[in-house]
């Protein structure tokens, strides 16, 4: 059996456990999961932490960058749980342990008939944030995302999403992009990652860091309102979602100019965003330009 062949099968074996695997007790088993893949993670652990002293700022201590990070290898880990459980959970229940606020924006925008470009991070309860535009379908939900190296897979991620509702569009198909927004269809973006190598370096936590500037580019060119949005976890269990207002973009006329004085807009949010709950910030792939792992302890 190829390694792939054997991927594939843990993934669907996965699949078909974790929608029959009750939250009380996948919660806690993929809580100790993460904690364990802090513990053994060494490579990924200083790269986690590297990124939360960037966030915490020089005044944090040891302790306060170490919780952070642990919380951010457990945050992965459930919303792995849930990227399999979710698809067998009905969407009421789903629905009833979310705290949503700012959809006025997005039917505001729907109004406008130009699309929406629904932008976030590979922040807090991901899995569950993409359920909010599945639970109103007049936003005919779409999200764009890395085509994985492995075929099988990628449709296997595709079956699991078409359960709940939503269409993938690899990243690196345009025309589907457009034709989307086009017909007033929202499309979701991660925008903390430059999983196509074509991103720009701007300043993020007062550091260089390159990132994808698609949805600007999107936005500017399409007329699309560009919408941040994020969710967390609250203790309780609840997941929280806020859609925030669309973003004023500039339109000077200068392409490249607008380009970065938007991005620049676009990554103050996300600051904002990052630094109400650092340790919920799934910060897993190399960002800054000079992004090599600090020496220390952690």
């Amino acid at each position: 059996m190829s390694l792939t062949n054997g991927r594939v099968l843990a993934y669907r074996f996965a699949a078909w456990l974790l929608a029959r695997t009750p939250e009380a007790i996948g919660y806690p088993v993929f809580g100790l999961i993460g904690t364990l893949a802090y513990g053994l993670g060494r490579s990924a652990r200083r790269r986690v932490a590297a990124a939360m002293r960037n966030v915490l700022g020089s005044a944090a201590s040891e302790r306060e960058v170490e919780r952070a990070t642990r919380e951010s290898f457990r945050n992965l880990a459930w919303n792995y749980y849930e990227l399999f459980h979710l698809p067998a959970s009905a969407a009421d229940a789903i629905r009833q342990r979310m705290d949503i606020q700012g959809l006025e924006h997005l039917f505001a925008a729907l109004e406008r008939g130009r699309g929406i470009v629904l932008t976030s991070l590979h922040f807090g309860n991901t899995e569950v944030l993409m359920q909010v535009p599945v639970l109103y379908p007049q936003l005919r939900f779409a999200l764009l995302i890395e085509k994985l190296a492995s075929r099988p897979i990628f449709e296997l991620m595709r079956q699991l999403r078409g359960r709940q509702g939503i269409e993938l569009i690899p990243v690196d198909e345009p025309v589907k992009i457009m034709r989307c927004l086009k017909q007033n269809r929202t499309l979701g973006i991660a925008a903390d990652r430059d999983v196509t190598h074509s991103g720009i370096v701007i300043d993020f936590f007062g550091k260089p860091a390159r990132l994808p500037d698609g949805p600007v580019r999107l936005a500017l060119r399409t007329g699309a309102a560009l919408i941040p949005t994020y969710g967390w976890r609250e203790s309780t269990g609840r997941f929280a979602i806020r859609v925030l207002p669309p973003l004023t973009l500039e339109r000077s006329g200068d392409s490249q100019q607008d380009i970065l004085t938007n991005m620049s807009r676009l990554v103050n949010v996300f600051e904002w965003i990052i630094r109400q709950h650092p340790g919920q910030w799934m910060a897993f792939h190399p960002i800054w330009v000079d992004a090599a792992p600090p020496s220390g302890s952690i």
